[in-house]
C-alpha cells in the first residue's frame, strides 16, 4: 500500500522476462500531467485544505524481482516521458545506475533531453520475495 500527496512518484515495475513493464505509476501516470504547484504538506496551514482531502491511495502485489522506484517530480516526469516516447528507461536505472557517477550521468541525459534543471532523488527497491 502506499499513500502519496504531492507530485513524487513510486514506479512498480515488474522484471519478468522477457522485458521491463510498468506495473503502475503512482500518483502521477503521465508526464504531461506534472505542473509547478502541486500540493503540499507544510509547516503552515495550506490554501487547499487539510493535507488528508489530497492525499491518494494506490495498492498492489510485489513478485520476486520486482521492482519499486521512488522518483522525484523531475526525475519522474522524464522516466514517464522517456516510456511515453517508446525509449524507456527502466532497465537503466534499475541495472546500470549503481553509483555516483552513473546516477550523475542519468542527470545529466534526463536534463539534457530538456526537462528542468530541479532536485533529483532516485530510491530503489528490489523485491526478493
Amino acid at each position: 500500500r502506499a499513500v502519496a500527496i504531492g507530485d513524487c512518484c513510486l514506479f512498480h515495475l515488474d522484471n519478468a522476462k522477457p522485458g521491463m513493464r510498468v506495473v503502475q505509476a503512482f500518483p502521477v501516470s503521465r508526464s504531461a500531467d506534472f505542473g509547478s504547484t502541486p500540493f503540499l504538506v507544510g509547516s503552515k496551514a495550506a490554501a487547499g485544505g487539510p493535507p488528508a482531502a489530497h492525499r491518494k491511495l494506490a495498492e498492489g502485489s510485489l513478485r520476486p524481482d520486482d521492482f519499486l522506484l521512488f522518483a522525484s517530480d523531475a526525475l519522474a516526469a522524464w522516466l514517464l516521458w522517456r516510456a511515453e516516447d517508446e525509449r524507456p528507461a527502466w532497465r537503466w536505472v534499475t541495472a546500470e545506475v549503481a553509483d555516483k557517477p552513473a546516477f550523475e550521468n542519468l542527470v545529466t541525459q534526463a536534463r539534457a533531453d530538456g526537462w528542468r534543471n530541479d532536485d533529483v532523488t532516485l530510491v530503489r527497491v528490489r523485491f526478493r520475495g
